[in-house]
């Protein structure tokens, strides 16, 4: 079972493909399932005032996240490593007891070198790859 899930906003929380879109779908997923993964990191390489938009239109998922790393908030941004490293540290998590899910293959792959179980986000699809990972 994962005690966290670190994710991207941009390309998987807005859709990338679709103007920005807010991507409710999976929106909705994770606020009704977080009790299935503990915590909830963002973890993006905006900065914090492009998130704006999202947060006024979804304010009920930034009620269940419980930190957002920003490019002005984190020494290191995705795909190093040192990122991921610092994430759980101060979370106290181990590799595999986190879930990271990321529209780039590049950064995917970053975070399984570190033993982080990934899902690379396309699309509303992926919800149900989503939610078999976090069966028990």
């Amino acid at each position: 079972m994962y005690k966290a899930i670190i994710c991207d906003i941009y390309g998987v929380l807005m859709n990338v493909s679709v103007n920005g879109d807010i991507n409710m779908k999976l929106i909705d997923f994770l606020i009704e399932n977080k009790k299935r993964y503990g915590l909830l990191l963002l973890y993006s390489s905006l900065n914090e005032q492009s998130v704006k938009g999202l947060k006024k239109a979804v304010p009920e998922l930034f009620e269940v996240v419980d930190a957002e790393y920003y490019a002005s908030n984190v020494k290191y941004l995705k795909p190093d490593i040192r990122g991921f490293e610092e994430i759980l540290n101060k979370w106290g998590l181990k590799a595999n007891e986190v879930l990271f899910i990321d529209d780039s293959e590049r950064n995917v792959n970053a975070a399984k070198t570190l033993g982080i179980k990934t899902l690379q986000y396309g699309s509303s699809e992926d919800i149900s790859t989503l939610n078999s990972l976090l069966s028990p």
